[in-house]
């Protein structure tokens, strides 16, 4: 039971890892403000 488990804990970090390796490293969202960035704002409560 606990060598199933990770076993297949393993193979999801690997497959994880696997993916990461596949794509390409060129996705990040600081082109413009359409795509949804975080970007702090003042909200005065009083």
């Amino acid at each position: 039971m606990v060598s199933d488990m990770l076993l297949i804990a393993a193979s999801m970090i690997g497959g994880f890892i696997f993916a990461a390796l596949l794509t390409d490293g060129d996705v990040d969202d600081d082109d413009n403000m359409g795509g949804g960035m975080m970007i702090p704002v003042n909200n005065p409560i009083g």
